[in-house]
């Protein structure tokens, strides 16, 4: 009897070992999927189920997973907002058929997290605002509507933003791309930083802290490339990686935009690089960071900043490239 007993609560313990076993699996497999993405330029409320890798030309290449949802609502903002990915993994209200009629002419929007639209929903972002606007607002007898598709993506730098346009951007034969460009993203170069951001993200150093209104683990990082890389790896990388570009994709109507505070030598180098080629460049932005209207605590602009931001764009447009085009 004692025998039977003991038998029966071997197999019982066994029972339960592997019962507790599973439970831990299934917590671990469900908080790896819940978890964060560390190294990703203001990312942490965005989920590994949310984004997917591209290892094949750049080591951390990135983009939003096609046809899903992504709901951002971090403390400080106080609401949630949504954006929604469509069947090219692209921020948008609709998706685009690779060819167009003859009377549409489409415009490709390049970026980072402003040109993607961080903290505001998909319709508010300003690619999505100046598409609204030129249909509305503008009147060209040779063309009939007018397409914006939105390529950015949150935590790009310039070389993450011209391969997503290779990637996704060249099969739609746009009419004009504008790529809207800044500091960070001339200095925050993912394929060095991307070690660094995520041993200080596993050490739990913020992307951005709401009490100081600051970016940590950017500066971290920032101060650790240029110990090890000098000051001039920034210029150098970058103006490599555009060139480079420039030579392959010429053929392209490039408009680069920035705010005016893009540093002097970033400018130079652009200008310097664009010269005899179809691409263009100009600082007639609005500076959103000089009203506290205009953008979030974060520096990223809020529904209004896009808004001024669309309205500088097709103000732009009209004056150099749709000057026999009359507004409404």
């Amino acid at each position: 009897m004692k025998r039977k007993y003991l038998r029966y609560s071997v197999l019982v313990g066994i029972e339960l070992l592997f019962l507790v076993i599973i439970i831990i699996l299934a917590f671990k497999i469900i908080n790896e999927q819940n978890g964060e993405v560390k190294g990703i330029q203001y990312i942490s409320i965005i989920n590994k189920k949310d984004i997917t890798f591209d290892k094949s030309s750049l080591k951390y290449f990135y983009e939003p997973k096609a046809e899903s949802i992504l709901i951002e609502n971090p403390e400080w903002l106080g609401y949630s907002v949504t954006n929604t990915m469509n069947k090219d993994s692209l921020n948008e209200r609709f998706n685009y058929d690779l060819v167009k009629d003859g009377k549409t002419y489409r415009i490709i929007t390049l970026g980072d997290s402003w040109t993607y639209g961080w903290y505001v929903n998909t319709n508010e972002n300003y690619s999505e605002v100046l598409e609204d606007e030129l249909n509305k607002d503008l009147y060209c007898g040779n063309i009939s509507n007018f397409e914006v598709i939105n390529l950015g993506v949150g935590g790009y730098d310039i070389e993450y933003a011209l391969n997503r346009f290779i990637k996704r951007g060249v099969k739609y034969k746009p009419d004009l791309v504008i790529w809207f460009v800044n500091n960070w993203n001339f200095e925050k170069i993912k394929e060095l930083f991307n070690p660094i951001y995520t041993e200080l993200g596993n050490k739990g150093i913020p992307d951005f802290d709401p009490k100081t209104r600051t970016n940590p683990r950017y500066q971290i990082s920032l101060k650790r490339i240029k110990e090890q890389y000098g000051n001039d790896i920034f210029f150098n990388y970058n103006k490599e990686v555009v060139q480079k570009f420039i030579d392959h994709y010429s053929n392209y109507k490039f408009l680069i935009m920035s705010l005016p505070f893009l540093r002097s030598q970033y400018k130079t180098m652009i200008k310097d690089l664009i010269t005899n080629t179809g691409f263009k460049y100009s600082d007639d932005v609005t500076n959103v960071f000089n009203d506290d209207n205009y953008h979030f605590i974060d520096n990223h602009p809020n529904v209004l900043g896009h808004k001024i931001i669309a309205k500088d764009i097709f103000n732009y447009l009209v004056k150099n490239e749709f000057k026999k085009c009359s507004v409404k």
